[in-house]
């Protein structure tokens, strides 16, 4: 295997910018702005492993497709470890979020090329709302199911993995998550987005991820993400204190109280009352530091890892 290749690909679509419509515009790219490597990238021998059909591929592989959507349907929160009662009081309130459809955490595969025996593809991840109305996934254990899912404005990134020949899908560089809960005008995580962080959203950090595709391409089985929450976005980041109960949600931020950085006050000034500080939490529970956020060598975020199970949706239509 061309090891310089992939590297190479892999940059070209590192590279890539998103344009709408899709596809995305690349600086290094042909095809109508698609991110397919030009020729004088790839060098004339290398180019022969890109699509190459002499290379035989599994059914994982083979099925992959852009435009190709998965919805985390199951989420495992398993760091922070530390206090033993923290991964249980989140799992408590973020499975039942994504078993009703508030938290819906979604990829879509935006470019899949193949390189030899393996498959290089870039997914656009974020969070995602639905065609049901909030009031219609409100209530705990309902039935009703969405039929199409649309990225929340702002809250998606792009990152690079590879499916590999034994249908391992594995991250191939750190990449970044933009956590929204709720629909855009019903966040169910209130932040004020100070300081260039991004509003009403938890910016996961660092993230690497693995998993395995089914030989159809409708679930990825086994994941595993591990990721960083800064210390800096903790302190903007506020819960709210009922949930998943959500009947009583509300945003009523009080202009009276001066607010204070990784205080309830913060959360009392931009959310209201009903909301606590996620910082304040953590430290008063005295969750350690256990990742460096800004590169400079100390620990300075919080860790977060869980396991997930993705499931095949479809991504809003274009005529709606």
């Amino acid at each position: 295997m061309n090891w310089a290749l992939v590297s190479i690909l892999l940059a070209v679509l590192v590279s890539c910018e998103k344009s709408e419509p899709y596809p995305y515009n690349c600086p290094n790219c042909t095809g109508g702005g698609e991110c397919t490597p030009p020729k004088d990238v790839l060098g004339d021998k290398a180019t022969a492993e890109v699509g190459d059909a002499s290379f035989a591929l599994s059914d994982c592989q083979k099925c992959l497709q852009k435009g190709a959507c998965y919805r985390f349907s199951d989420l495992v929160v398993t760091e922070p470890s530390e206090p033993p009662g923290l991964p249980p009081y989140l799992n408590n309130i973020w499975q039942q979020d994504v078993k009703d459809y508030r938290l819906n955490i979604v990829l879509c595969l935006r470019e899949v090329v193949q390189v030899g025996d393996m498959m290089v593809v870039q997914f656009e991840a974020g969070g995602a709302w639905h065609d049901l109305t909030f009031d219609k996934v409100m209530d705990l254990n309902h039935s009703n199911v969405p039929s199409w899912y649309q990225f929340i404005e702002g809250s998606t990134s792009l990152f690079t993995a590879i499916v590999f020949k034994d249908c391992t899908l594995e991250t191939q560089s750190s990449a970044s998550l933009l956590f929204h809960s709720g629909p855009k005008d019903h966040p169910l995580i209130c932040a004020p987005g100070l300081g260039g962080l991004p509003q009403n959203i938890i910016p996961i950090v660092g993230l690497v991820a693995k998993g395995h595709v089914d030989g159809q391409c409708e679930t990825i089985t086994s994941g595993h993400l591990t990721g960083c929450i800064s210390h800096d976005a903790a302190c903007q980041i506020c819960s709210w204190m009922p949930a998943p109960n959500y009947k009583q949600w509300k945003i009523d931020g009080k202009e009276d109280i001066t607010e204070q950085l990784c205080d309830a006050t913060l959360c009392q000034h931009y959310c209201g009352d009903m909301w606590a500080n996620f910082a304040q939490f953590v430290e008063g529970i005295h969750v350690p530091f256990q990742c460096d956020t800004d590169g400079n060598g100390e620990d300075d975020g919080y860790r977060l890892a869980g396991d997930f199970v993705a499931t095949r949706v479809q991504e809003k239509p274009a005529s709606q």
